[in-house]
Formats: C-alpha cells, sequence, structure tokens
C-alpha cells in the first residue's frame, strides 16, 4: 500500500509484528468459490453504499443534499441487476414478492428519472412575462422556463431503507458459507506458501491521462493492484468497504 512516509512505516511495522507472530494478510489463489464470493461481496458493497446515502439524509436539513442522496442510493441500488460482468443479486438471496415489486419500481425509477429525464417526475414548462406598453401594445419582457421536479415519495424511501436492511443481513447470511468455501480450499501446503510468499493488493498513484468512464476492470487475479487516478500537489480519496 502507498501513502504518507509516517503511514507506509507504520504499515511496514505491523506487518513484520504480523509475520513475527505467524499472521499475515494476503489475496487468496483463485477458484471457483473465490470467483463466487467476489460477486457477492461487491454487491454488499453496492448495497451499503445505497444505505449509507439514505442514512445520511437523517443527518442533515438540506433539501438538495437529501434529493441528491436519495438518487444516488436508487443509482447505486440498481447496479445490484442488469450488469454484464456479473449475475444479479438474485443469485445469492430470495426475494420477497413485495422486494421484487420494489426493486423493479427502483430500476424503473433509475432507467427513467435518476440517470436519465423521461418520467412525470421532472417537466420543464415555458413561460413569458408580458407587458402592455401605454401605446397599447403588448411586450414580451421575459421568456424564461420552469423545471419542477418532484421529490421522491417519502413512503418509497421508507420502505427501500427497510428492505435495504433486511436485503444486507440475508446477504451477510449468504456470504458465511461462500467464505467457509474459501477456507476449506485453502490446504496446509498452500497456506505454507501464502504465509512465506504473502500477496497484497495494492492502491498506486496513477496519472489522471491514463483514466477512461469505459475502461474495463481486470478479472480477479489479474492484476493486485488498484489505480487511483491523481492530480499531482492535488488532493484525493478512494473508497473501500471492508466485506466479513
Amino acid at each position: 500500500m502507498h501513502g504518507p512516509s509516517e503511514e507506509l512505516a507504520r504499515s511496514e511495522l505491523l506487518e513484520w509484528v504480523h509475520a513475527t507472530l505467524g499472521q499475515v494478510q494476503t489475496m487468496v489463489p483463485h477458484s471457483a468459490a473465490v470467483e463466487k464470493f467476489i460477486e457477492a461481496a461487491s454487491h454488499m458493497h453496492d448495497l451499503r453504499q445505497a444505505a449509507s446515502a439514505l442514512e445520511k439524509t437523517h443527518s442533515t436539513d438540506d433539501v438538495d443534499m437529501i434529493r441528491f442522496l436519495r438518487s444516488y442510493a436508487v443509482v447505486t441500488y440498481s447496479r445490484t441487476r442488469g450488469s454484464n460482468v456479473r449475475p444479479d443479486l438474485d443469485k445469492f438471496i430470495t426475494f420477497s414478492e413485495e422486494d421484487l415489486e420494489l426493486s423493479s419500481q427502483l430500476k424503473t425509477l433509475r432507467n427513467k428519472f435518476a440517470a436519465h429525464s423521461e418520467n412525470r417526475m421532472l417537466t420543464t414548462t415555458p413561460v413569458v412575462d408580458l407587458r402592455r406598453q401605454p401605446d397599447g401594445t403588448i411586450a414580451v419582457d421575459r421568456v424564461f422556463a420552469l423545471t419542477v421536479e418532484t421529490p421522491i415519495p417519502h413512503e418509497v424511501i421508507e420502505s427501500f431503507e427497510v428492505m435495504l436492511d433486511r436485503i444486507i443481513a440475508q446477504l451477510t447470511d449468504a456470504l458465511l458459507p461462500l467464505k467457509a468455501a474459501i477456507a476449506h480450499e485453502i490446504s496446509q501446503e498452500v497456506a505454507e506458501d501464502m504465509l512465506a510468499n504473502p500477496k497484497r493488493l495494492q492502491f498506486v498513484p496513477a496519472p489522471v491521462s491514463d483514466w477512461s468512464p469505459d475502461g474495463r476492470r481486470p478479472r480477479y487475479p489479474s492484476s493486485p493492484f488498484a489505480p487511483v487516478y491523481i492530480v499531482p500537489g492535488s488532493a484525493t480519496s478512494t473508497q473501500v468497504t471492508i466485506t466479513q
């Protein structure tokens, strides 16, 4: 992991202590069980991001911020279906009819409102200001538009939050046998090699010129490096979700 020298020194010291105690953190060898765990864990990231966005709406009175966070939650949750690179969340948990119906509504909301402007929640109306002149003629003083955005109904958001809590709990349970399968695959011989030659995920700086919104992520474990795109001298951040 790359970072400030003080943090790097601390990380290296902890690694030395753990190695001395016979403890090492390392990436696991690739297998079908590992692939399945990756898929499920990546869904957990999206679920927790959506839940976190909705949770943050309770700590602000800024109506614009609340609106933005709710839309983000809808978009993030909708990632759990229809992906070209991973199976749907339905592969790992069983949805009730009510949750399926709400998920379908949220997907439509994402497609027709949050990501695109297609439904009646956002309408634009052209308006003019007219003024009668002293000579009796009517002049157009101003031409403008009124765009009205209707918020997502509060009842829908409440149901969304409750469903997220329920789904996260279900996926947490579903992850247990997936993790057990990975642990079962690691024989003593493999474990000895992993302990002696640990492979760690590394965050590496990359120039913004390398960034592309169309860049497809490599499949595990083709790259142990996670690029962090930065402008020299500027601050940046990255988001990490630990799924246990």
